[in-house]
């Protein structure tokens, strides 16, 4: 267990470099959430509704990350070999995940910090006192929308159709984070909310906003289930080649 943790540290390190190798990529990645959040403060909104765009984009890249960081990415690897030249070697599945995750994720972070700071000196919105429950619900948030991102890796055999299933997926969660449920029919509404993103993005909205542990504790507990049930079918179903069927 120990040295399969030291190897997913190591290969996170070694893709974590690689990446940085890529300026576009990275300044892409980094730039990203500040880019959005910054064209869609000035184009679409109020100046009053600025700080609800913070939970948003964050939702957004969280859903991003999952989708096509390691939805599309993971099935790219298999399709190209990488994943197995991983079987044949001393790292074992419990170190690619961590490695794997471990680089999108930081990579999620830095972009993540880079728009808050944008977001702090540009609109002059801070975090709020519930700063740790966002932090929290944010952390679910990701463990479950990367392990929809190893079901769509797992259950795609080519790249093609991991693409176009994350982007329908990407496009339908981008709705449902952005959509304000009070514009919308209550029945649809509270099937929206029964989904990870619905569930995710309400969760996020209302602890950004301030409330307590009892506003989202509802939102929480739906995350929690998705990612129970996400996790299990990517560990019955992933595969480090492609299937000969």
């Amino acid at each position: 267990m120990i040295e399969e943790a030291r190897h997913g540290l190591l290969l996170a390190r070694f893709e974590f470099l690689d990446y940085t190798r890529s300026v576009g990529a990275f300044a892409y990645a980094l730039l990203t959430p500040a880019f959005v959040l910054v064209a869609v403060a000035e184009l679409w909104v109020n100046e009053g509704s600025r700080a609800d765009l913070v939970s948003e984009v964050v939702g957004m890249s969280i859903l991003a990350t999952g989708i096509f960081s390691i939805g599309v990415a993971v099935t790219e690897e298999r399709r190209d070999g990488t994943l197995k030249t991983f079987m044949a070697s001393p790292i074992g599945f419990l170190s690619y995940l961590i490695g794997h995750v471990l680089s999108r994720v930081t990579a999620l972070v830095a972009g993540v910090l880079v728009m808050l700071a944008v977001a702090a000196i540009v609109y002059d919105v801070a975090l709020t006192g519930a700063w740790l429950l966002f932090l929290a619900v944010a952390m679910l948030s990701t463990a479950t929308m990367l392990a929809l991102g190893f079901v769509l890796a797992s259950r795609s055999q080519r790249t093609e159709s991991a693409g176009a299933i994350g982007s329908l997926l990407f496009v339908v969660g981008i709705m449902t984070v952005t959509i304000d449920p009070s514009t919308i029919p209550q029945a649809v509404s509270t099937l929206l909310e029964l989904l990870p993103f619905g569930a995710m993005s309400q969760a996020l909205r209302e602890s950004w906003a301030g409330e307590g542990v009892g506003a989202v504790s509802v939102d929480v507990a739906i995350l929690a289930c998705w990612f129970l049930v996400l996790s299990a079918g990517a560990s019955r179903w992933f595969r480090w080649t492609l299937s000969k069927s």
